[in-house]
């Protein structure tokens, strides 16, 4: 299964100074297209995550799930510069089979009961990546009340 990307085009109309844009024509244009198996190994290699000999690669259907667990950190502020530390600390973060959305309870205590930052959200989970396979309810929200 390939990684869908898509392109953001303007409307043509848009770029027309003769008359003013209506409701309709406004509406973005997009151009859908499917990342070859090659291009997604070849940008997970550049994050550390995979390894470049092709012959020790994981299937294509393991893809979309490495994917999303890249797509899920890098939404949390996780940089590119990020994900070797992380993969080296914590390889199961970038397992086929590890669950991306058992880290998500993490996150919420980080910024809510801990009240840290995004950032410091996200140099707790590079210097301690660790911490993400923590359970909030029996590990992480106990060691708090103790601290």
């Amino acid at each position: 299964m390939a990684v869908i990307a898509s392109l953001h085009l303007q409307p043509l109309s848009s770029f027309s100074s003769s008359s003013p844009p209506s409701p309709s024509s406004s509406k973005p244009l997009y151009l859908k297209f499917q990342t070859s198996h090659r291009e997604n190994l070849r940008h997970l290699s550049s994050l550390g995550i995979v390894p470049q000999n092709p012959r020790l690669a994981p299937p294509a259907n393991d893809l979309p799930v490495i994917f999303s667990a890249v797509n899920f950190l890098k939404s949390k502020g996780i940089s590119d510069e990020d994900f070797p530390r992380l993969v080296f600390l914590c390889p199961q973060l970038f397992s086929p089979t590890f669950d991306i959305s058992k880290i998500d309870p993490v996150f919420d205590f980080l910024t809510g009961e801990l009240g840290a930052s995004t950032e410091e959200s996200k140099g707790l989970i590079v210097n301690c990546p660790n911490i993400l396979l923590s359970d909030v309810e029996y590990f992480l929200r106990p060691t708090l009340v103790y601290l």
